[in-house]
């Protein structure tokens, strides 16, 4: 019954201010309205007696152009003078034809009437008699100009027309100023009865917000001293147990009696303090490195619970990446170890193909930890016969390969020697190869099969088996091997080719040496010979001279 009349009590204030709103609202609405017209009016008349000054102050420039009439002589200054007057009847009757609209907006049907009627009297009174007029009084004192006062007859009679023709005009100013006169009475009075208007509705303004205020006022104290009871003491429990969870505590329970809604928020704020106490225990365990405790949250809105989820889900992230790296540097650090290793042996094998051979696959199936492995070498002494030889091999069965020679495109081998990239196989065939050990033969898990590339030339070809299966990492270190391993090769058959051409190049030396000094001892002879063939001619010329 409480919560009822709690409830009834809060609907009724709200009904009551709400029609009092709405009452207030479109009075309010309707004053505004008639002030806003009001002013609108009052804008109108102001424009108007603008305009209304406007054309008074063209027709005293009309005035004081009639007046520079009489004193001109030059006939250049005529047509002048004629060009500034159309421009003041221009806007004569632009200004008219302005004045006329604001004029016609006028809901008084009377007052419009006789301002209209006034309006167009002043316009066809200048644009029927002044303006012609003055235009004819140009005109004629253009003539009289023309005109010698003694020699033409017909001076006086201009001159006389000239002079009614000033009096007309006189008399036409007379009525224009008379009309705008009357015009700014009217637009005067206008302006004064819409002021006084206008203060009134302001008044009345007001005086509705007053009443209004005082209404309001006595309606918020009833409603003050009527819910009191039950709506402000639960508040201000409501507050303290809010105040305490501000701070980062976890109240006790808060019991609350009286009131359906300040009931419900206090379950509510049960369920948030019971939420809290939750997610401290949950951020507790995680503190403690007890990443795999189970918590709920409330839903995809529970940004605490979801965030403390997303917070663990981070964490365990986190320590598998950190896992991860470490794996990766224990991967790094014996990378290096094996370039380190062999690197050593390609050094120390600079000049032997066949020890490097021998020693390199043995050391990489042992550093791998595979259980066979064989290395191949290119052979292209002969052009015409180029092949692929085995250098070296560990724990393998030679009688796989019994002719020691693997050509391009031959088997898993040739075939790695051509397409040039890595073969790796876990699905080993039965009879490809076997691995002998103390308990027997066993077929291997893994076979990879690796090029030695270097500038983009295969020099030879790594072949190891395993029961294990090779790690990506291991394939990535074992193809940074083979590139050092290719390189060495090549610098070591380059060196063997240098040494051979060398002996080569010093036998032939030699040969040469030897064969130039046969050269020497044979041409010795032969001038010896060519001596005594040249004693025997003068002895036997002598002989002739003698008979």
């Amino acid at each position: 019954m409480k919560k009822a009349a709690l409830h009834n009590i809060i609907f009724a204030s709200i009904s009551i201010s709400v029609l009092m709103v709405l009452i207030f609202t479109v009075q309010e609405i309707i004053l505004l309205s008639r002030i806003i017209n009001t002013e609108k009016e009052i804008n109108t008349v102001q424009n108007q007696s603008r305009i209304t000054e406007q054309l008074q102050a063209v027709c005293e420039t009309d005035e004081m152009l009639v007046k520079n009439t009489f004193v001109l002589k030059d006939k250049k200054e005529f047509s002048v003078l004629l060009k500034k007057h159309k421009q003041n009847a221009n806007k004569f009757f632009k200004l008219h034809r302005q004045l006329f609209a604001l004029s016609i907006q006028d809901n008084q049907s009377d007052k419009l009437t006789a301002l209209i009627k006034l309006i167009e009297k002043t316009n066809q009174t200048y644009k029927e008699e002044a303006n012609p007029l003055i235009e004819s009084l140009i005109n004629t004192k253009y003539k009289l100009a023309e005109t010698a006062p003694l020699e033409d007859e017909s001076f006086d009679l201009q001159l006389n027309n000239f002079l009614v023709i000033e009096k007309q005009i006189e008399e036409s100013f007379k009525i224009l100023k008379n009309n705008i006169q009357s015009l700014q009475k009217i637009l005067n009075k206008n302006e004064h009865e819409k002021l006084k208007e206008k203060k009134k509705l302001l008044n009345n303004t007001q005086k509705t917000i007053l009443v209004f205020l005082l209404l309001t006022v006595l309606l918020g104290f009833i409603l003050f001293r009527t819910s009191s009871k039950y709506f402000f003491e639960p508040l201000s429990r409501i507050i303290q147990f809010l105040t305490s969870l501000a701070k980062g505590e976890l109240p006790d329970k808060l019991h609350i009696k009286y009131g359906k809604e300040p009931i419900e928020i206090a379950a509510l704020l049960n369920k948030v303090n019971a939420n809290l106490a939750q997610a401290v225990k949950f951020s507790e365990d995680l503190s403690e490195n007890k990443f795999n405790q189970n918590y709920r949250s409330e839903g995809s809105r529970d940004l605490l619970g979801n965030a403390l989820l997303k917070l663990q889900e981070n964490l365990l992230k986190s320590m598998e990446e950190e896992s991860l790296l470490k794996e990766e540097e224990i991967q790094r650090q014996r990378t290096n170890e094996g370039l380190s290793l062999f690197s050593d042996l390609l050094r120390k094998h600079s000049d032997n193909i066949y020890k490097l051979a021998d020693d390199v696959i043995s050391a990489l199936v042992n550093f791998t930890e595979a259980n066979q492995g064989v290395l191949f070498f290119l052979n292209d002494e002969d052009k015409n016969d180029i092949f692929y030889e085995l250098a070296g091999a560990y724990a393998y069965n030679r009688k796989k390969y019994l002719s020691g020679k693997i050509y391009p495109g031959e088997g898993l081998v040739g075939a790695v020697v051509l397409e040039k990239y890595t073969v790796y196989i876990t699905e080993v065939p039965e009879d490809y190869v076997n691995i002998e050990s103390g308990t027997g033969k066993a077929n291997p898990r893994s076979i990879l099969i690796v090029p030695l590339k270097f500038e983009e030339k295969v020099l030879g070809v790594i072949e190891l088996a395993s029961f294990n299966e090779f790690k990506k990492e291991d394939i990535a270190m074992i193809e940074e091997f083979a590139d050092s391993i290719a390189f060495s090769f090549s610098s070591t058959k380059i060196n063997t080719e240098t040494s051979k051409l060398n002996k080569e190049l010093q036998e032939r030396v030699k040969l040469l040496q030897q064969t130039e000094k046969e050269l020497g001892d044979s041409l010795l002879k032969i001038k010896k010979l060519e001596k005594k063939i040249a004693a025997l001619k003068k002895e036997n010329q002598r002989l002739k001279a003698k008979n």
